[in-house]
């Protein structure tokens, strides 16, 4: 291993799934049950599994119920991409019990560029989010987080985002 070589200049802002600054949040177990378990991954929507009081899913086998954003990514088992692995992932298999932010300030991945005052919407099949300005329709196959929109700072290309989620009833 040769020395060190290059000098970074700007911190990592977060990571995908960290409640950021503080901020009140509100919180829910479940349970992960995606027919598609590429799609349970840290930082995405999740909705409730019809029939069912804990289960969660992100693709759309549920109506669109909003659950919550899966958080703490480093609270979960790392079981690697393969066997005899230890690869980086933010994925979490089926079945296991998982905390779901519903209201709260919460570091993403967005799909798209986003401003602040942005709202947040996320797709039925993926749980995927993106940002879109307040005067424009939401994207196909997308819905409005609940009182989702982008926080902090404008994003120019997709990549991490900060939002803020509340709970409208």
């Amino acid at each position: 291993m040769g020395f060190q070589s290059t000098v970074r200049i700007d911190q990592t802002d977060a990571v995908v799934g960290e409640v950021r600054f503080g901020s009140p949040m509100s919180v829910q177990p479940a349970n992960l049950l995606s027919t598609a378990q590429a799609n349970n991954v840290v930082g995405r929507a999740f909705q409730h599994v019809p029939a069912s009081d804990l289960d969660v899913t992100a693709d759309a086998q549920a109506a669109g119920i909003f659950a919550g954003i899966l958080i703490h990514p480093k609270a979960y088992a790392l079981v690697g991409t393969t066997v005899g692995t230890l690869e980086a992932s933010l994925q979490i298999n089926n079945n296991t019990t998982v905390e779901l932010l519903t209201q709260g300030t919460i570091t993403v991945s967005l799909a798209t560029a986003g401003n602040i005052g942005d709202f947040v919407y996320y797709n039925f099949s993926t749980g995927v989010l993106s940002a879109a300005a307040p005067t424009a329709n939401a994207p196909a196959g997308t819905t409005r987080l609940p009182g989702g929109f982008v926080t902090r700072q404008n994003i120019p290309t997709a990549g991490l985002a900060y939002i803020k989620v509340g709970v409208v009833a």
